[in-house]
Parts: structure tokens; sequence; C-alpha cells
């Protein structure tokens, strides 16, 4: 790796450390000012989600995919 290119990926490191802490500002600023009704969709939509991840395993879900292919790994030892 070249000074060049450690340099490039040292200031992309740095931004993404501003970039990160000036949005979490932006969210804290969001969540104080969110009203009952957009609260209550997100968690609507936050709970619908949990529990598409909880569904039998016939259905598609990232959560029961990993957990069935940990299963399989486990078993290979």
């Amino acid at each position: 790796m070249t000074d060049e290119e450690r340099a490039k990926i040292k200031a992309w490191v740095e931004n993404w450390k501003v970039t990160g802490e000036l949005l979490d500002q932006l969210k804290w600023q969001e969540l104080q000012h969110m009203d009952e009704e957009t609260s209550f969709h997100i968690f609507n939509n936050l709970a619908t989600e949990d529990v598409k991840c909880w569904s039998p395993p016939d259905q598609e879900c990232g959560l029961i995919q990993q957990q069935a292919l940990f299963s399989k790994l486990h078993a290979l030892k």
C-alpha cells in the first residue's frame, strides 16, 4: 500500500468520524421533535419487521436463515 493510498484511507476514516457525529446529532434532534403519530408509525413498522423475523422458517428472514446456517455449521464439527 502506497503512502497516497494510506492518506486516502485515513482521510476517509476521519471524514466518517465527523459525519457519524453529525448524523447522531441529527438523529437526536429528529427524535426530540417527533410527534406522537410519526413515532407510532415508526414503532409499528419496526414491530412488523421484528414479527416477520420470528415467523415460521418457511418464510424468508435473514435471522432464521442465519440461525439455520449456524446450526448446520455446528453439526459439522
